[in-house]
């Protein structure tokens, strides 16, 4: 009979030296922290740290007043930890996302991708926000108004027929039918219309200024509700300027004249041989007979800079001076009156510059328009096109 062997049982033994090694670990791990300090985390791994001026936050050693999020350290009320795992500084927190700098946080829990959002949409980038009200108006070859308000890819609204012409300032639209008879409306694109006058050859608005001057060379003036009385400024006139609270006149005889607050305030003249006047906020732009183009700033009585020539038509807006060339060239420049131009675009028959608007009528009948920088591109708006008109953009 073979004897049995004894095979002695490996669980408690394995166990009783588990315990020792682990004990072992803990003796050699506890005896690397410096006297006061606390071990963070499990001691195969674990840190050192002083209570007084670090803490254990998630077995992660953090700063005094700082937390543990995805391994990392954040200090509360300054930074958010997000989902566990970001750390998004609060100036750059929008909702439940992180922003990086140049970014726009829109309605409180979007990220745009730039530094602007637009009446709540996310601009992509060389994109442009319209100033509130930005208008354009557009004539075609039939004699239908058009407008659009907003974008410059919006839909147009027919308005109205028989235009010969269309001027737009803030809210109003104001219109000379190929009858001579003058309308403006206040408000929204289809408002109804209240006429002005008969035997209209142009008409001017500003703010609540309207301007219309007739057939026979007199100049009217009214100011406040489109319903208020006219007065008389003056006769012999050939061209009508408004803006602000300057009134400008290009006389029959090629004199042109400035005045400056009340409609019936006294005249400065400008100078003789003028083709057209442009006024913008102090400047004074008046473009003569033989094509050269002046510029002043500042009171009516100073004195002219000349600023180029070659020049058939004029425009001011803000800091911004516009000119059209005779060879049908558009050019822009941006400050002072002597800054370097910018080309804008060829083969043009009519220009108006409004806000950071430029819009430009090729000889071809198209009307394009840009906003923004003057570098920016231009948007085809439509062909066929005989006259238009812009607001602030």
């Amino acid at each position: 009979m073979t004897p049995k062997r004894f095979k002695p049982s490996t669980g408690p033994l394995l166990s009783i030296l588990l315990s020792l090694f682990v004990a072992l670990v803990s003796t050699e791990a506890l005896a690397q922290c410096p006297t006061g300090s606390l071990t963070c985390g499990f001691p195969l791994g674990g840190a050192c740290y002083f209570p007084g001026s670090s803490n254990c936050s998630n077995g992660t050693v953090c700063g005094r007043g700082s937390e543990e999020c995805g391994g990392a350290c954040y200090r509360p009320g300054l930074e958010t930890c997000l989902r566990g795992m970001y750390i998004c500084s609060n100036a750059y927190l929008c909702g439940t996302y992180c922003m990086r700098r140049g970014q726009t946080c829109l309605d409180g829990n979007q990220v745009c991708p730039t530094a602007q959002a637009c009446r709540g949409q996310c601009l992509e980038a060389g994109e442009y926000c319209p100033a509130d009200g930005a208008r354009i108006a557009m004539l075609k070859q039939g004699g239908q108004l058009y407008l659009k308000e907003g974008a410059l890819t919006e839909l147009w609204n027919l308005v109205t027929g028989d235009v010969a012409s269309v001027a737009l300032a803030g809210n109003r639209i104001g219109i000379v039918k190929t009858n001579g008879e003058a309308y403006v409306k206040e408000g929204t694109w289809d408002a109804a219309w209240v006429v002005q006058s008969a035997d209209i050859q142009a008409i001017a608005l500003s703010g609540t200024r309207i301007g219309v001057l007739k057939q026979n060379g007199q100049f009217f003036l009214k100011d406040g509700a489109l319903t208020e009385l006219w007065n008389l400024v003056t006769g012999d006139v050939a061209a009508i300027t408004l803006a602000g609270n300057r009134i400008g006149i290009v006389k029959t005889n090629g004199e042109a004249f400035v005045k400056e607050g009340a409609w019936d305030a006294p005249w400065v003249r400008m100078s003789g041989d003028v083709k057209a006047l442009a006024l913008e906020g102090t400047r004074v732009g008046m473009l003569k007979t033989d094509a050269e183009f002046y510029l002043k700033e500042g009171a009516l009585t100073e004195l002219w800079n000349l600023v180029t020539g070659d020049v058939q038509a004029i425009s001011l807006s803000g800091s911004r001076i516009g000119i059209l060339k005779t060879n049908s060239e558009v050019y822009v420049k941006e400050g002072a009156w002597d800054a370097p131009w910018e080309w804008e675009s060829s083969a043009v028959s009519a220009f108006q510059i409004s806000g950071t608007g430029i819009a430009v009528l090729a000889s071809n009948g198209e009307l394009y328009v840009k906003e923004g920088p003057v570098t920016s591109l231009w948007t085809r708006e439509s062909g066929d096109c005989t006259g238009f008109s812009i607001t602030s953009r």
